[in-house]
């Protein structure tokens, strides 16, 4: 999106693009707002012992918001909920603090090349003034001066970042270990031993089942759950591209520029819906008025979502943090926009021990295989080490296939990688990596749902010549995640320091964003 920007006449497209993404995150602008209004003498916190006005916390929070937008760009609206803002604002209220303290200091001249560094203000290449205060006017909402103080403080941690990270470095064998650990291979043999193998050797016992319930009873917690009404807007139906060949637009692309503008009016009509939904909080009417058809998604948990509504996992959990009656703002999907209501919510709660009595005895039955199959695993082991230590080179597929054992193989994996019948299991890529030549069989490893006996295979040494060629740039990103790391270990040791404490009515304000 930021990079559109430079091309010619669409500017004014692109403003009511951001426009858009602004509105739909609106509640941000009017917390900010909300907490600079709770009037004069009051204070939103202190920190170092020191009194935070109301007006500085503000700044700080319309600060943080605005640099969020400006480096998420047009998938602000996706990840806002992942962020903490207000955390945010409050680290960048401690580390000026720090920053003060040290003496930094930003010239004007630093201010200005970096705002006009901002692809976000610039057409074809320039910085575009007219363009720059139409979006601090209607976008970020903010009066120029402010928007470059933020930047002038923004310049600051940025110094202040270096300064505590300028003299750390990456040696060289760190960088070859580090290389390792990502790139290495190896192969391994395994005897898998399934919890389901042993079920049938579990007789069912109640009285032992409901002792397993007493001592598992947060397993058999009926989740939340939610039943949900919403309103669609589709994207209207794609064209077929044979047809589009055919049209060209005036700059000669093919039409897809009329389909980004069917997006742009179905997200303004989301918003329009929206709109009336906040002045007129009646979901049927708002719906009939315009046209629109009310779906229900029927109850549903977070841990078994309804899918059908072509909600993302985001999506959901955004759903389950709204209230009963609560309507959501339009959120985007692959398909258009919808606008969501809570019609009913059910708490958690526990069922009756006779309603779930099946699934009680089923948990407990698989909690007994598991360790029929763990018991059995190690006799297993005892008995191939004993046959192993016979030979030189002993074959561990021959020992188990001799025992009446299944020997399973893994393709060449590096670590985090899926594997087949396994999945991804820490436990056993661990196992894997510690074997070597004097000790190439591992002990009784849980793998997914059972537990494994491993046997190095094969290794797949680091290959130098690409080590070589990918060392520079490997470095880089490693000296990079070292200096974060060193950062927010900074952060947090100043955040102690700081013994942040937040006025009980800025907490308030916060929470109802």
């Amino acid at each position: 999106m930021l990079k559109s920007l430079r091309k010619k006449g669409v500017a004014k497209k692109i403003l009511w693009v951001i426009a858009v993404l602004i509105i739909l995150s609106f509640g941000l602008w009017g917390q900010s707002n909300q907490v600079s209004s709770l009037g004069p003498g009051r204070f939103a916190g202190r920190i170092f012992g020191k009194k935070i006005s109301l007006e500085e916390y503000a700044f700080n929070l319309h600060q943080s918001q605005i640099q969020a937008i400006i480096h998420y760009g047009q998938n602000f609206n996706r990840i806002k909920q992942f962020l903490n803002l207000e955390a945010e604002a409050w680290d960048r209220i401690i580390l000026l603090q720090e920053a003060r303290k040290r003496g930094i200091k930003i010239s004007d001249q630093d201010v200005v090349k970096t705002v006009e560094s901002y692809e976000f203000f610039q057409r074809e290449g320039q910085f575009d003034k007219l363009l720059y205060n139409d979006l601090l006017r209607f976008v970020f909402r903010i009066q120029p001066r402010d928007f470059e103080e933020g930047v002038r403080d923004a310049l600051k941690l940025a110094r202040l970042y270096e300064q505590e990270t300028a003299n750390l470095t990456v040696p060289d064998q760190e960088i070859f270990d580090a290389y390792k650990q990502s790139h290495e291979k190896i192969q391994v043999s395994y005897i898998l031993f399934t919890n389901d193998d042993f079920k049938n050797q579990v007789t069912e016992d109640e009285a032992k089942a409901r002792d397993y319930y007493q001592t598992h009873q947060n397993d058999f917690l009926n989740p939340p759950m939610v039943n949900v009404e919403y309103i669609r807007f589709d994207f209207p139906a794609q064209p077929d591209p044979a047809d589009l060949s055919e049209k060209k637009t005036e700059d000669g692309n093919a039409a897809a520029g009329a389909t980004e503008a069917q997006k742009d009016e179905t997200a303004r009509k989301a918003i329009e819906v929206y709109r009336e939904l906040t002045a007129t909080p009646d979901f049927a009417q708002i719906a009939a008025k315009n046209n629109l058809k009310i779906e229900e998604s029927g109850f549903f948990s977070m841990e078994q979502p309804n899918l059908k509504a072509g909600w993302s996992y985001p999506v959901i959990q955004k759903i389950f943090q709204l209230k009963a009656g609560e309507v959501s703002e339009p959120i985007a999907t692959d398909e258009g926009y919808q606008i969501l209501r809570i019609k009913e919510a059910k708490p958690a709660f526990m069922p009756e021990y006779q309603e779930i009595l099946s699934k009680v005895m089923e948990a407990w039955k698989t909690s007994e295989a598991a360790q029929l199959a763990k018991q059995n695993a190690e006799e297993i082991l005892k008995k191939v080490r004993e046959t192993a230590a016979n030979f030189k080179r002993p074959d561990f597929g021959q020992i188990a296939k001799d025992m009446g054992l299944e020997v399973a193989q893994t393709p060449a994996f590096s670590r985090g990688e899926y594997l087949p019948k396994i999945g991804i299991s820490k436990d056993f890529q661990e196992a894997a990596f510690a074997l070597n030549e004097e000790n190439s069989i591992s002990n009784v490893v849980e793998a997914g749902k059972g537990y494994a006996i491993l046997h190095r295979d094969a290794t797949t040494p680091v290959d130098m010549k690409e080590f070589e060629k990918q060392k520079e740039e490997f470095a880089g990103d490693l000296l990079i995640e070292k200096k974060n790391k060193a950062f927010s270990d900074f952060l947090t040791h100043l955040r102690l320091k700081a013994n942040l404490q937040i006025e009980e009515e800025t907490r308030k304000t916060a929470a109802q964003e």
